[in-house]
């Protein structure tokens, strides 16, 4: 979840674990940083690298685990919130059950802004089709991920999702000034490892279309920054060599 938008107990972190029959199960984490739910994610999937090739993710992960403190599981969710919270009963029985859930995500409530709210919204997207607009979104996205790089998807798709998201476009980047810093090395391939680099630099950005999550329009801009990023691949006998 964006960490500008919680505040007390509000689930910072989600993870969606696809099950059979296109269902899906999803856990939270109240107040613990993306890195530490990167790696338990590694853990969890018995690959600590799971999310090495990741610029933002891997390091973030990496940079946890350099701490050496075990990651923290997350908890089971249903229905927006935490399986057993006493809130559940309230949501269900409200006459507009996404408004409530609004109301205990604005308090501090165990719920994640935005998406707990989508869950029990009965105008959302795909709704109408007896369908869980987060479920039915990332059946969506699934689907337009297998068949963009398998050509093929095993996903059943009973209701199309309105928005495919932001498409972000970026310009070329700035470099500051300072050289590459090597920030760290990791096993990419048999015999070959990838380099990660770092210096000072911003590039520029701008969205279009429309968002997941409520078709709003994109129009937002900004600026990348401090530092731009970069990799080389080197033969694990050799040192790292920066980019040009």
């Amino acid at each position: 979840m964006p960490p500008q938008l919680a505040v007390g107990s509000n689930v910072t972190v989600l993870w969606y674990q696809r099950e059979v029959g296109d269902h899906w199960t999803t856990w939270g984490w109240e107040n613990v940083s993306l890195g530490e739910a990167a790696a338990w994610v590694g853990h969890h999937l018995d690959t600590s690298p799971v999310f090495s090739e990741d610029p933002l993710l891997g390091v973030l992960a990496f940079d946890f685990e350099d701490g050496g403190v075990p990651p923290t599981p997350p908890t089971e969710m249903a229905a927006g919130l935490f399986v057993g919270d006493p809130a559940e009963a309230l949501v269900a029985n409200s006459d507009d059950p996404a408004e409530t859930m609004e109301i205990l995500v604005l308090n501090g409530w165990a719920a994640a802004p935005e998406l707990s709210p989508m869950v029990v919204d009965s105008g959302a997207p795909c709704a109408s089709q007896g369908q869980d607009a987060v479920e039915a979104m990332l059946n969506q996205f699934t689907s337009t991920f297998e068949q963009t790089f398998f050509g093929e998807t095993g996903v059943t798709i009973t209701c199309q999702w309105p928005c495919d998201g932001c498409t972000r476009v970026y310009g070329a980047w700035t470099p500051g000034t300072g050289a590459w810093t090597l920030v760290r090395r990791f096993p990419s391939a048999p015999g070959t490892d990838t380099c990660e680099w770092s210096r000072p630099g911003t590039r520029t950005w701008t969205e279009t279309g429309e968002t997941w999550f409520w078709c709003n329009t994109c129009d937002g801009t900004g600026t990348d920054g401090p530092n731009e990023t970069s990799r080389t691949t080197t033969l694990r006998t050799d040192p790292c060599v920066p980019p040009p």
